[in-house]
């Protein structure tokens, strides 16, 4: 019998975050797949790095 687990990666757009695919990554799951979803270094959900540091 094949294996119907599929891995997904979930990348947001613009103006956006990971927090996008909460609803599609939960059914995702549920249904027995492996889901990443990653959150983007620009999309304004982490502190900007300090000049000099």
């Amino acid at each position: 019998m094949e294996k119907s687990e599929k891995h997904y990666v979930l990348v947001h757009g613009s103006c956006l975050g990971a927090w996008c695919w909460y609803k599609v990554a939960t059914l995702l799951k549920s249904a027995g797949h492996i889901v990443l979803v990653q959150d983007l270094a620009a999309s304004g959900n982490r502190d900007a790095p300090k000049a000099g540091a």
